[in-house]
């Protein structure tokens, strides 16, 4: 059986004209924006059309996909959508590629997909065996996007009631003073590879919000970087060069809280690296110190460029750091700061154990190998 006999492979459409809503717009990456219409409102697994040819999603709401992606009309009385989706994972799209300088997919390779199906009961089961896994995967980003909320909020909240008060609360202190400050690795697109336990952090890894997006390393083979390059979970990056002049990013400060599933992590030339010198101001605080209004209105005075935006060079060097002088309220937050990012490291981890475990499970299961009647039985 083919793949174009249980779905209907469709193109996605321009967003730009559509009003703001709650429908989510989903690009190749991901979900790009929310709009007022959708595409389609039943279950759909949409499959990238150009870009990363493995990002494959699950919709079970009204969706709208952008003309990167296709999304299916799907036969639910041959296959669960579900299913399909899990399916498709374990198929190799990357190596359908008929692009040239972008990975690209088209509707006719897609339908010439062999599969095969074994009966709707079969799939169910199969199906809530992988869903468990999923439902607690959402569950930990749910929790980790939580906590980055809650240290925003205490950012804004704390130090901002700290920096308010009279000036003989806080004290001020050159970054330079209390921190390294290091550029990032320049690197070739040569050295970038899909077999490499050393993972590149850049830009991209920033949100709009000024959080941190935890994962979408790059593997690299680096030729010439130093030591000075790697980062280290707890150090703090900050946006220093962005090709796509959205001056909102520049200057924003996050701190890298987990290797992505690496052994080692690169900042790459389109950040600076940031790590405290000082003992009694740890990383985590640090980066919260950093992720003050103050710090990136400081950083906007300094962008300049016109194809490219980048912060001057001493930018970070002529930061005047706010420390309050109240040693056991700046202690409670330290503490504070550490603990959300102890557990929202741990979360990244599990979520990582909990991939790898469903997608070996995911290819037993599929294949046969695992007779799913007979696990759920026993």
């Amino acid at each position: 059986m083919k793949l174009g006999e249980v779905c209907q492979i469709k193109y996605g459409k321009d967003h730009k004209a559509l009003l703001d809503g709650t429908i989510p717009v989903y690009g190749s990456g991901g979900i790009m924006r929310y709009c007022d219409k959708y595409i389609h409102n039943k279950q759909s697994v949409l499959i990238p059309r150009k870009g990363t040819l493995s990002n494959i999603f699950y919709v079970n709401q009204p969706f709208w996909t952008v003309d990167t992606l296709f999304w299916t009309d799907i036969n639910e009385e041959i296959v669960l959508p579900k299913y399909l989706y899990y399916l498709l994972l374990t198929k190799n799209l990357s190596s359908l590629n008929v692009g040239t300088a972008v990975p690209s997919l088209t509707a006719d390779i897609l339908n010439d997909i062999q599969i095969t199906l074994p009966s709707l009961s079969i799939q169910e089961n199969i199906v809530k065996v992988l869903s468990s896994f999923d439902d607690k995967i959402e569950l930990n980003k749910q929790l980790n996007d939580y906590l980055a909320e809650i240290r925003q909020l205490i950012v804004k909240m704390k130090i901002s009631d700290i920096f308010n008060r009279d000036g003989d609360s806080c004290s001020l202190v050159p970054l330079k003073k209390v921190a390294n400050i290091q550029s990032g690795y320049s690197y070739k697109s040569k050295e970038l590879t899909d077999n490499s336990q050393i993972g590149m952090l850049t830009i991209k890894n920033f949100q709009r919000n000024g959080l941190f997006k935890l994962d979408g390393f790059k593997p690299i083979n680096p030729e010439k970087a130093k030591e000075s390059h790697y980062v280290t979970a707890g150090e703090i990056v900050v946006a220093h060069t962005d090709l796509t002049q959205n001056a909102d990013i520049i200057g924003r400060a996050i701190q890298v809280i987990d290797n992505g599933g690496f052994d080692k992590i690169l900042a790459s030339c389109d950040l600076v690296k940031v790590s405290s010198t000082n003992e009694s101001i740890s990383n985590e605080l640090l980066a919260a110190l950093l992720a003050t209004s103050d710090f990136y209105n400081h950083c906007l005075g300094y962008v300049n460029g016109t194809t490219v935006l980048h912060l001057g060079k001493k930018a970070l060097h002529e930061y005047n750091l706010k420390i309050p002088n109240n040693t056991k309220l700046l202690q409670t937050l330290d503490c504070c700061f550490q603990s959300i990012a102890f557990y929202q490291s741990y979360l990244i981890q599990e979520t990582r154990i909990l991939k790898r475990s469903r997608d070996l499970l995911l290819t037993k299961l599929l294949s046969g190998d695992i007779d799913v009647l007979k696990s759920i039985n026993e």
